[in-house]
């Protein structure tokens, strides 16, 4: 059936491109009308579809083993605890050396005058508060690590609900959203009324919008929480198997050629729907991405009975490529590597619970570590969006720790054109310097033949976004919406690849629009030239599309969360004079402190473009909820289903089989609530809405207490002393900064405008 049915779509392709120009409209509409008619058929293949979908991304993520297990060092002791300890001990010892080798020749420079004092002191400070943290985080992640401690840190998930240390401090987030915020979130991260948003005619100010939408926030905070329950014992494992067993030799022919034809033309099949192939990481200037950004803009969109063909055509010549892993080893020792590595009990869980909001879940790139943090996607396999959600830093794993304290700023104009400096670790996540030191695929600024056979992180994540993206257009004629997301480390590595995505230099489709990112606790990632490159880019963005709408990085801030508010980020103000200084380090896009209540909340961006000082009147910012009324989705309010959720409030009555009356929180979404604690839940009263009500007052102790100053738990909030510790001097710090807090201040914030405010 299903091969019928491609030779179908086929021959109506090939029949509408040589008729003539009239003639192409009337086949256009006729292969749509059969596209309708035979609309059982399809539904009958989006499970065949989206299981092929899944099977591509696997194989993505697997490929990564080979140069994963090359680039981290071969095994020198069996047991993995040692070897973790030894590579732990290497890995702390070099960047001590490697720390104060660089304060020496800086001390030699201030002396031949060539830097200035703050830049050395700022330079001395950090390595001895760098190196003082990472002397007790080698020791005690280790001790963490230990397998007597290991077995305890089961047994603690086991008491609490199953999930990880990160997310024990308030597991009922999980299972806090109702099916009616399901629904208004999925049916948010759809909207595709955001690309096409008329700007304000002659006779209007020209007033822009930047909203903070709620229920897409809580969605994606949930999103980029879970990603902690997979660990890092799957991949370490199969780096094991694949030390430990031989490859297969390469013959010269394949060595000599496999650099840029093997990488490259990998990168080229996924993107072939019409789409220029991969960009060649080459050093290029701002105006150069701008105009590729016009150009990418400006290109006519096929007609959906012509792409329909050209991206199931490309999906199914991406699921017949040769894979990387079982080129390098023997098909039996490959299936055993891969078999490994998908072996994780935290992806089963996660696919459980993605699985209890009706959507797909696949992790996607390992992020050139041994370690837990890693890249997924998320998807609605029966809509039009997509998710990249990007895991933090566990607080077990030195690797991470490494990653976030190697605060040297190294330059990223061949990777982000147009940008200057980043912060060396995050970078090197997604764009090893393995791969700048051996010549990427198309790598023209080092002149160098290319001897790297795999992707970076980056190409891997955009390969797995094409897949997903082509198979949701080969469903739909709307536009597919790419948000991004993640948690503390994975910030970082969300607003680069965010960055990087959006000069246009990927080959994703026209129909491929993304959209906001949402981040919370987000740490600086560049320095402050990079900042301003930013934000001209962004509203360069608007005006070219005509939109009148922002789009935006929107960086959610917990109180006085330590990552977000420890950093060195003197940089976020555009007016702080020592531009090469270690404290010269800026955030990208806007600040969101949450606040109780409607009206409440904080914006902060001093590099928002126009206005006086860094700040602009000609922006609206706004906290919008289609949970309250205060922002609606074309055809959504139309919808009979539907049309009920925007009449009745929260504290509507309705009767449940088996309890008494409660109020529409009835319907939990059911990520793992067990009947006892729906029922204590029931007994607790009604819950907390999308904001909290004039009532709280925004008093602290509103945070504390719950809503109306009562001391019971609600879906969605913490345990009353778990909340009290935020407000301790440094604990609070430390104790903000988990997603659970989030969770619990997201839950309590209201629409309405944003308060404008300088750092």
């Amino acid at each position: 059936m299903e091969d019928d049915n491609q030779q179908t779509l086929s021959t109506s392709s090939a029949a509408a491109t040589t008729s003539a120009a009239a003639a192409h409209h009337d086949d256009d509409e006729e292969s749509l009308s059969k596209f309708t008619a035979t609309g059982t058929m399809m539904e009958m293949d989006v499970d065949t579809a989206t299981a092929q979908v899944h099977e591509s991304i696997r194989s993505l993520l697997a490929d990564e083993v080979p140069d994963l297990a090359n680039t981290k060092g071969r095994s020198v002791f069996n047991d993995p605890y040692l070897h973790l300890s030894y590579n732990s001990f290497k890995s702390y010892i070099q960047f001590v050396i490697i720390t104060w080798s660089g304060v020496a020749v800086s001390v030699w420079h201030f002396i031949g005058g060539h830097i200035h004092f703050v830049d050395l002191f700022a330079l001395i400070l950090f390595s001895v508060l760098v190196c003082s943290v990472l002397t007790v985080g080698v020791i005690s992640c280790l001790f963490w690590k230990l397998p007597l401690v290991q077995r305890f840190l089961d047994l603690y998930a086991y008491f609490h609900d199953g999930f990880s240390f990160v997310n024990s401090f308030n597991t009922k987030m999980f299972s806090s959203l109702t099916k009616r915020e399901v629904r208004l979130s999925k049916a948010a991260l759809g909207d595709t009324s955001q690309h096409h948003h008329p700007p304000p005619s002659s006779g209007e100010s020209a007033v822009v919008a930047k909203h903070f939408n709620l229920e897409i926030a809580k969605m994606l905070l949930l999103l980029s929480s879970v990603v902690y329950e997979r660990t890092s014992e799957a991949t370490r494992a199969s780096l094991r198997q694949a030390r430990s067993v031989p490859k297969v030799p390469r013959k010269k022919s394949e060595s000599g050629s496999s650099g840029g034809g093997s990488r490259h033309g990998q990168s080229a099949s996924v993107g072939s729907t019409g789409s220029p192939p991969l960009t060649p990481f080459t050093p290029s200037t701002f105006s150069m991405a701008q105009s590729q950004s016009r150009h990418h803009a400006a290109a006519a969109s096929p007609s959906f009975s012509q792409l329909r063909p050209r991206i199931q055509q490309t999906a199914q010549a991406f699921v017949k490529r040769p894979s990387h892993l079982f080129k390098t080893f023997q098909a039996q020792h490959a299936n055993k590597i891969r078999s490994l590595l998908l072996a994780s009990p935290g992806d089963d869980l996660i696919a459980k619970l993605a699985a209890n909001l009706g959507i797909e879940y696949e992790p996607v790139s390992e992020l050139n570590s041994a370690s837990s943090a890693y890249a997924a996607v998320f998807w609605d396999k029966t809509s039009n969006w997509v998710v990249l959600s990007f895991k933090g830093t566990s607080p077990f794993e030195f690797d991470e720790w490494l990653t976030d304290f190697d605060i040297t700023r190294v330059h990223a104009g061949h990777r982000l054109p147009g940008y200057q400096t980043v912060h060396r670790g995050f970078k090197n996540r997604l764009f090893p310097e393995h791969h700048d030191n051996m010549g990427g695929a198309g790598d023209e600024r080092l002149g160098k033949k290319n001897t790297a056979a795999f992707r970076t992180p980056y190409e891997t994540i955009i390969a797995a976004l094409k897949v997903v993206t082509n198979d949701l257009m080969s469903r739909t004629d709307k536009d597919i919406n790419v948000w991004f997301t993640g948690h503390s480390l994975g910030c970082a590595m969300a607003t680069l690849t965010y960055t990087r995505a959006l000069l246009n230099l990927d080959g994703l489709h026209p129909r491929v629009q993304l959209c906001d990112a949402y981040l919370y606790g987000a740490p600086v990632v560049c320095d402050m030239a990079s900042a301003r490159i930013f934000n001209d880019y962004m509203e360069k963005r608007r005006q070219e599309g005509k939109t009148g709408r922002v789009k935006s990085i929107w960086r959610v801030c917990n109180k006085s969360d330590a990552v977000t508010t420890l950093l060195p980020m003197l940089g976020d103000d555009p007016l702080y004079p020592h531009t090469t200084s270690l404290f010269a380090y800026a955030h990208l896009g806007s600040e969101v402190r949450m606040r109780p209540g409607r009206g409440k909340s904080i914006i902060i961006d001093n590099y928002c473009y126009g206005g006086r000082g860094g700040i602009t009147r000609d922006v609206e910012a706004r906290v919008v909820s289609l949970k309250d009324g205060s922002h609606r989705v074309p055809g959504v309010e139309d919808d009979v289903e539907m049309e009920a959720l925007f009449d009745s409030g929260d504290e509507t009555e309705v009767e449940v089989q088996g309890g008494g009356p409660t109020g529409q929180r009835d319907e939990l979404a059911g990520f793992g609530m067990t009947d006892e604690q729906r029922r204590r839940f029931r007994r607790g009263g009604a819950g907390a809405g999308t904001g909290g009500d004039a009532s709280s007052g925004g008093h602290w102790w509103s945070g504390i207490m719950g809503r109306k100053g009562k001391a019971h738990s609600l879906p969605g909030e913490v345990p009353w002393w778990i909340a009290a510790m935020e407000y301790l001097p440094l604990m609070g710090r430390m104790v903000s900064h988990f997603p659970g807090l989030y969770f619990h201040s997201l839950q309590q914030m209201g629409a309405g405008d944003f308060v404008w405010r300088r750092r």
